[in-house]
């Protein structure tokens, strides 16, 4: 009998424990999490990783778009900097907000500029991605 009082009082130690440590596991919120991924893939954009930038799109996105066709909207070269300022969520879904520095050439003239994009993310099988919509 004394051996399964310590056993009860050893269970529920451990229980009370258990339970203590999944309440104090912060979880990460959705907006920071996607702003890490965004930034991600504006990184990899600056550093002309096409493939690595194709994969963070959606799903539907890579079964509309493939990787050559990607490659080609692209433009190889065109991104100079990406910032992710802020994601708005909501749902299943994000916008997100980044500053893009961009170059691209004309005859005579190099242009250097920037602009704000707006980016729209989804939660698709648990994990997020960027919705292409050329």
């Amino acid at each position: 009998m004394v051996v399964v009082k310590r056993l009860a009082k050893l269970l529920l130690v451990g229980f009370a424990v258990t339970v203590v440590a999944c309440a104090t596991v912060a979880e990460v919120p959705v907006e920071e999490v996607v702003t890490k991924r965004a930034q991600m893939r504006g990184d990899a954009l600056v550093a002309q990783n096409i493939e690595e930038a194709y994969g963070y799109l959606s799903p539907g996105s890579k079964a509309k778009w493939s990787l050559s066709e990607y490659r080609a909207q692209a433009g190889k070269g065109l991104w100079r900097s990406a910032k992710v300022r802020r994601a708005e969520c909501a749902a299943d879904q994000c916008s997100v907000h980044v500053m893009v520095d961009f170059r691209y050439r004309r005859p005579g003239v190099d242009v250097v500029a920037g602009t704000a994009v707006q980016e729209t993310w989804v939660n698709e099988g648990g994990a997020w991605w960027y919705v292409h919509k050329r």
